[in-house]
């Protein structure tokens, strides 16, 4: 189930309970939120020079994701796409982060998780619902059960 982490500088970000991408475990909830998380990228009215960099480098790529189901071809491409542009580790996952990591952000010099910059994204798409992305129309169903889940106890 997609979890909430408070980093270290006291900032709200999402985690997956476990990796995304080929031949990882892909709950169905994970996947939705790289799904959304790339929707949100390729929609959304940002000046966010980050979010604009990716969209304009990963182009056509981002128009292929799917906004719905398993982990596929569309996705992998696009985590592929989007790690070559951030530099660092490039196996094509995105990894959940490890308690230890919600600290520092980074798992390296320079080298920030790319759940930080997924949930960026997220935000610069519909900030003035963040974080519940349960009511954005666009979220999955399972994603927005896990979301619902972590707000609604």
């Amino acid at each position: 189930m997609v979890t909430a982490i408070i980093t270290g500088i006291n900032r709200f970000f999402f985690n997956l309970d476990s990796n995304v991408g080929k031949g990882q475990p892909n709950k169905f909830d994970d996947v939705e939120f790289v799904r959304f998380s790339y929707l949100a990228m390729r929609e959304c009215n940002t000046s966010n020079p980050a979010t604009l960099n990716y969209r304009l480098k990963m182009g056509s790529v981002l128009t292929n994701v799917r906004s719905t189901g398993e982990f596929g071809p569309d996705l992998d491409e696009a985590i592929r796409a989007h790690q070559a542009i951030r530099g660092g580790t490039q196996d094509g996952h995105i990894s959940a982060v490890p308690a230890s990591g919600a600290l520092t952000m980074s798992y390296g010099p320079n080298q920030g998780w790319m759940m930080i910059a997924l949930t960026n994204t997220i935000y610069d798409f519909m900030p003035d619902v963040f974080p519940r992305l349960d009511r954005e129309p666009k979220c999955g169903p399972r994603l927005r059960e896990s979301v619902q889940k972590i707000f609604v106890r």
